[in-house]
């Protein structure tokens, strides 16, 4: 593994951690938890598992940059990485739309995925200044 990848991967991670704060709980805290998500299905939030949840979609973005992209800068990371966001929020917002009941509105999955577009854009662009600066 190559450590630029790793440099790559903790400085995404930690930019969406800190964006996903940012966006979550901050600016759209409000709006999302008034769009009809079930309260009996929201815990307490568990501050590991989500630092290793943004390590993870860090890691993928860093990886698929580096190995299969060529991505190396700014602009372009935003792009891979809003592109990423917003597939990966639809995959997993509609699929858990069509099996749960934690939600009765498509909405907030819909929300969610532009949201994740934008929270990756920003990781990604972080990811993508640190492969090109670090390569």
């Amino acid at each position: 593994m190559k450590l630029n990848v790793l440099w790559a991967t903790l400085a995404g991670a930690v930019t969406l951690m800190v964006v996903g704060f940012l966006f979550y709980v901050v600016i759209f805290g409000d709006l999302l938890s008034d769009m009809g998500i079930s309260e009996e299905y929201m815990k307490d939030p568990d501050m590991i598992m989500i630092f290793l949840g943004n390590v993870a979609g860090a890691f993928l973005m860093a990886y698929v940059f580096n190995k299969w992209a060529s991505i190396s800068t700014l602009k372009t990371g935003f792009i891979g990485g809003a592109i990423m966001g917003l597939l990966i929020g639809l995959y997993s917002g509609l699929i858990q739309f069509g099996t749960t009941v934690i939600s009765d509105s498509v909405t907030p999955y819909l929300v969610d995925a532009v949201i994740s577009a934008v929270l990756w854009g920003v990781g990604g662009a972080i990811v993508g200044l640190v492969l090109g600066k670090t390569g």
